[in-house]
């Protein structure tokens, strides 16, 4: 397959979401489309540093930058390009390079409708809450990344009425946001998990005020605080119980580990 990293300015940020505003319409109808991308707005640390766009991208087809990724191509300049043909190994060991071990790590997600202004408008809220942490120097290792990943209606069709998740297409086009902030001090972790909460929390308060919420809480990228289970729906959510009152009638699942999203909270 083909893919890779790609970095570029801060000041590319109208290109950006235009591009991906553009893929995820422009494939929205398309099942199994072999072309992604991650759009990343980073604060980072490393032989590059600063705020960048360190985007990611893939095609499942060994064919570098498709028509579809066309406008992202056009974006300059690059400041590092790592995009090749490759094995999936090695895509996953260089992503892997991103969340090194020993930091502290917190993630906090949400799902709107795809939207180019509302993108550049948490683009913003990241800038006003991070920014100056980043600036003060809050920890000598504080990382933070604020992810796009698209979810079409083409993607959403297959599990539409046939897993737990509640999405179909009639939700439209939608994008999931991929909050991660890491640090190494010990020190500095309330102060990073309460931005990291104010961030989420005034992220869903502007997309429900602009009606582009989507209640999916994807579980892989959600806070301590959010209830991914619940965003599936109440009717999910009751079959969900149902199913384990019936095969786990002493609760042993829900009770064995502490922490982490449980059916009932």
């Amino acid at each position: 397959m083909w893919g890779g990293q790609v970095v570029y300015l801060p000041t590319s940020e109208s290109q950006q979401y235009s591009a991906l505003y553009n893929l995820i319409e422009s494939t929205g109808d398309i099942y199994n489309p072999p072309n992604d991308v991650q759009v990343i707005n980073a604060y980072v640390n490393g032989v590059v540093s600063g705020q960048l766009y360190v985007n990611y991208f893939t095609n499942t087809q060994p064919q570098p930058w498709p028509s579809q990724l066309a406008q992202f191509q056009a974006i300059a300049p690059e400041l590092e390009d790592t995009t090749r043909i490759a094995n999936i190994t090695s895509f996953a060991q260089e992503l892997s390079t991103g969340t090194p071990n020993g930091q502290f790590y917190v993630f906090g997600t949400l799902t709107f409708e795809n939207n180019e202004a509302f993108m550049s408008t948490l683009k913003n809220l990241s800038d006003t809450i991070f920014g100056p942490l980043v600036a003060a120097k809050t920890d000598p290792y504080l990382q933070t990344s604020m992810v796009l990943q698209p979810l079409t209606m083409a993607m959403l069709n297959p599990g539409c009425g046939k897993n737990s998740l509640g999405l179909c297409p009639s939700d439209g086009n939608l994008v999931i946001v991929d909050l991660t902030v890491s640090w190494a001090l010990a020190s500095s972790s309330v102060v990073l998990q309460n931005a990291s909460n104010q961030f989420v929390a005034q992220a869903t308060a502007l997309a429900k005020a602009a009606g582009i919420l989507n209640d999916y809480i994807y579980l892989n990228y959600a806070l301590q605080t959010q209830d991914p289970i619940a965003s599936y729906g109440a009717a999910n959510q009751a079959q969900l119980r149902a199913v384990s009152k019936q095969f786990d009638p002493s609760q042993t699942f829900q009770k064995l580990v502490p922490g982490g999203f449980k059916l009932y909270r």
